[in-house]
């Protein structure tokens, strides 16, 4: 590769990351009924960040657990590992109660082991 190549592909990488960092770092702007819109919606890499922000302001994020317990049965093994680094993060207490959880493992298995979890859920 020639070093033109080689200088904008790092440049395109550095702006994209700063790009990302600002998204993130931009949840303490938002209202709570916004970060609570995010989950809600399609975009869960942001989930994690919405769930600490509204926790940091001291407000009750139970009930906001019902989108990461979903990703923990998505058709994607990438969306249960996330949901389930989420889980074990945000809500500790709750991830301890199916320690035999394994994202990577098939989706059925996975929906078998957070069965209990969705049945106290309800």
């Amino acid at each position: 590769m020639n070093t033109p190549v080689i200088i904008l592909a790092g440049l395109a990488l550095v702006i994209t990351g700063f790009y990302a960092l600002r998204r993130f770092e931009s949840m303490r702007n938002k209202s709570s009924e916004e970060l609570r819109a995010i989950l809600h919606g399609q975009d869960w890499l942001f989930y994690r960040n919405a769930l600490l922000e509204l926790r940091r302001r001291g407000e009750d994020i139970r009930q906001e657990v019902m989108p990461v317990l979903n990703l923990l049965v998505a058709d994607s093994r990438q969306l249960r590992i996330g949901g389930w680094l989420i889980l074990r993060q945000v809500y500790p207490e709750l991830a301890s109660r199916v320690p035999e959880y394994n994202p990577r493992e098939a989706l059925d298995v996975c929906k078998e082991k957070m069965q209990k979890i969705f049945e106290l859920r309800d």
